[in-house]
């Protein structure tokens, strides 16, 4: 009885977990952009966006549309594992895209690179 109750534990656990994943990787897919015409949406918006406001910074919690802040703030780490070479959604022409658009795919600078700077500013002093 106690083995019967195991293995009917692990069947349910096993069914709900494989859901989950399934669901989870849908969502992961739309979001890093693997569904090319979630992209290609998403990049329309981007586009707009550019119009609209001269460039590609959008807000990660862009009140007007959540959506397009989350999926610029997704191909941006999907840049960093791209050039890490690393599992990417990215493409060599997606790049090449956004590249034209004048997206800017790393907002911070490296900190060593700060540290240099200021302390060049406080030699000059």
């Amino acid at each position: 009885m106690v083995s019967n109750s195991r293995e009917h534990w692990q069947i349910r656990h096993a069914s709900v977990t494989l859901e989950d994943k399934s669901r989870s990787r849908v969502y992961h897919a739309k979001a890093c952009g693997k569904d090319d015409s979630g992209w290609q949406y998403r990049f329309q918006e981007l586009c707009q966006y550019k119009l609209d406001y001269g460039n590609c910074l959008v807000q990660a919690h862009y009140p007007p549309n959540f959506e397009l802040g989350y999926w610029v703030m997704t191909q941006r780490r999907q840049y960093y594992h791209f050039k890490k070479g690393r599992s990417s959604a990215l493409t060599d022409s997606r790049i090449a895209l956004m590249d034209a658009l004048g997206f800017v795919w790393i907002l911070r600078q490296d900190a060593g690179i700060i540290w240099r700077k200021r302390y060049n500013m406080l030699c000059e002093y």
